[in-house]
């Protein structure tokens, strides 16, 4: 298996599917980052993770410049989470059975960058995460999978991240079985009910505390 991905809410996918006893031949993050005050390099979160598990590590300024069958040579499956990058053909055809994502929504809602932040500040009551088959459209792929979890009437997004990365780490592991069983049932998105997630911009944060409480909250 090759996992792909940088931020924090691949972690615990990455420790499930090392749990789970899958041999993971490769972990691919971006770049270390200058971060602090000192600006000295740090490692992302994957590259760490990585490191802690003696999973073999390669940074990648862009994914698609490197040949999948080398940087990965014999596996059967790729798992993306939280990785930064657009993905190529080349990368999307290299495993038998496929490149997978988890997504932190409940797909076709909220495709994008920021899923879960977007569930907050609408003030969603429900969200959850998608584990689907990655393609060349921006997530909307055929879903594999989806677990469903209550918001919080108080949760903040960062609360929301971590529980959905732990639920994700739960489904990818189960999808990833049914792959290698032929038990999984790819179902296509339904593109009617696709709502979109952009990345979050500074006019994204400002709270205009005129507003409501509750309206106010959902941005913090």
């Amino acid at each position: 298996m090759a996992f792909l991905g940088t931020g924090d809410f691949g972690r615990p996918a990455l420790c499930a599917l090392r749990d789970a006893g899958h041999e993971v031949v490769v972990a691919v993050s971006q770049p270390d980052r200058p971060a602090g005050r000192g600006r000295k390099l740090r490692p992302s979160a994957i590259h760490a993770q990585a490191d802690e598990l003696g999973v073999p590590h390669v940074q990648a300024e862009d994914i698609n410049a490197l040949s999948p069958q080398e940087v990965a040579p014999g596996a059967e499956i790729g798992v993306v989470v939280a990785f930064g990058q657009k993905i190529g053909a080349a990368w999307l055809d290299a495993f038998p059975h496929g490149l997978i994502n988890i997504h932190a929504s409940l797909l076709p809602r909220y495709r994008g960058a920021a899923p879960y932040q977007w569930a907050v500040i609408n003030g969603d009551t429900t969200t959850g995460v998608t584990v689907f088959r990655l393609n060349e459209r921006w997530d909307a792929g055929p879903l594999l999978g989806q677990r469903e979890t209550p918001i919080g009437e108080l949760e903040t997004a960062d609360e929301l991240h971590d529980r959905l990365a732990l639920l994700g780490a739960e489904l990818i592991v189960q999808v990833v079985r049914e792959l290698e069983t032929g038990a999984a049932r790819p179902l296509p998105q339904d593109a009617s009910g696709a709502t979109r997630a952009p990345k979050l911009t500074r006019r994204d944060r400002v709270i205009d505390f005129t507003q409501p409480a509750r309206v106010v909250q959902r941005r913090i």
